[in-house]
């Protein structure tokens, strides 16, 4: 007699469970597959970037270089890394004036340019406009630009001599290119000789006669070219003064002569007898201490004696008969 094989039940329910659970992990999948994606998103906006930069104190004197024109104070300056500084660089292109003619300090601030940057590349720079004075190209690190001497990069409102009372340090002393990195006027830029292109032609818009001067001989504030003039500021003659040369300039009075004095006007030698007279008895009396006519009168004193001692000797002498 046969008998069925009865089924293994345990068997049955594991392989009923798998096939359950294959829906399961694929909508579990479905589901949480944007999660995971959105996480690894997230994470890696979250990782930082490289902040690698070029630290001031890797800075050698290969780092910048630099060009610089005397003539107009302009140039550039040019940082040859791969990357940006840590800290930006300034560039400081600073005007000087002189104060007087006759000596270069102390000099007054015009003003002064600054460029700054980090990046690599060419970074031009240029000064204020130069009227008789001084070019100075500084530099130096941003953090320092408050600074007096040393690294600073401040600069007085008057400089009275090389670095004082304190200057910043000069291009050339932080890049290699031209040195140094600053130009000085001859001091004879401070001289006045009337010339006024104002209409831009090229000549003197003040020389209505074309001889070279303002028309009337004189510079901008009215002194006279080629003299000596107490009231003016800062003239000097436009050329040295030919001491042997005895011309005076057109309108001017030579230095070191005077206008000759007005010829007097002719004395009257007449006079009367009788002034003559007066001046000869008081020389006499100035002479001797007797005036003259106290003279005069004894003098006829004794002659009026003597003529009457003679008339009573000729009445007493006896008649001969």
């Amino acid at each position: 007699m046969h008998h069925d094989k009865v089924p293994d039940m345990h068997a049955v329910f594991r392989r009923s469970l798998r096939l359950a659970t294959i829906p399961l992990m694929i909508s579990a999948v479905l589901v949480l597959a944007p999660g995971a994606a959105l996480a690894a998103e997230t994470t890696a906006d979250a990782t930082p970037a490289s902040t690698e930069c070029l630290a001031r104190a890797d800075v050698t004197s290969a780092t910048f270089s630099h060009t610089f024109d005397a003539t107009t104070g302009a140039g550039s300056i040019t940082y040859h890394g791969t990357e940006p500084l840590c800290e930006a660089f300034v560039v400081r292109a600073t005007t000087w004036r002189f104060q007087d003619a006759e000596n270069p300090w102390p000099q007054d601030l015009v003003g002064f340019n600054d460029t700054t940057f980090t990046e690599p590349g060419t970074h031009p720079y240029a000064t204020p406009a130069r009227d008789c004075g001084q070019l100075d190209i500084y530099a130096g690190w941003s953090s320092d630009v408050a600074g007096q001497g040393g690294n600073g990069l401040a600069v007085p409102d008057v400089l009275t001599g090389p670095g004082i009372p304190y200057e910043p340090r000069f291009l050339h002393q932080h890049s290699s290119g031209p040195s140094p990195t600053y130009d000085v006027d001859n001091i004879d830029c401070m001289v006045d000789d009337g010339d006024d292109d104002t209409d831009g032609d090229g000549t003197d818009t003040d020389d209505t006669d074309g001889d070279g001067t303002d028309g009337d001989g004189t510079g901008d504030d009215g002194c006279v070219i080629g003299t000596e003039d107490d009231d003016c500021e800062n003239v000097l003659p436009t050329a040295p003064i030919d001491q042997d040369d005895d011309t005076p300039a057109e309108g001017a009075t030579p230095v070191g002569t005077t206008d000759p004095a007005p010829e007097a006007a002719p004395t009257d030698t007449s006079a009367t007898d009788t002034e003559v007279l007066d001046v000869v008895l008081d020389a006499e009396l100035a002479r001797t201490g007797v005036s003259v006519p106290g003279a005069a009168a004894l003098g006829g004193l004794m002659i009026g004696l003597g003529t009457w001692l003679l008339r009573r000797r000729t009445v007493a002498a006896p008649i001969s008969g």
